[in-house]
């Protein structure tokens, strides 16, 4: 073990193509690493059926089991997060609808795009 580390001994449970056993992690004293299983790198299905009516933004509903909230962006910065599939735009038009994209994300914090 090198100088200023700190050795931990972790045990892994078989899930899917993960191994089981033990396995050692060395790491850098006085850090804070967080280790974790349930996270899945995946990028959520796109948000369909964007558009603007009657003052709001509207969208349809996410169909993914993993899915947990939107990000709104209007001409490409983030202005709200809902779990709602509409958004209130006062003074917006339909045509409007261009200027504003929704994005899922899901359980692992991961965007869509």
């Amino acid at each position: 073990m090198k100088a200023g580390t700190a050795k931990f001994a972790l045990a892994a449970l078989a899930t899917g193509a993960a191994q089981a056993g033990r396995f050692d992690v060395e790491l850098p004293a006085k850090s804070i690493t967080f280790l974790t299983t349930d996270y899945e790198d995946r990028v959520p299905p796109p948000v369909e059926g964007l558009r603007v009516a009657d003052g709001r933004l509207l969208w349809q509903a996410a169909d993914d089991p993993a899915h947990r909230y939107y990000r709104v962006f209007r001409d490409g910065a983030h202005i709200a997060s809902t779990v709602a599939t509409s958004l209130p735009v006062p003074g917006a038009a339909p045509e409007d609808a261009a200027r504003y994209a929704v994005r899922g994300v899901d359980q692992w914090n991961n965007e869509g795009k």
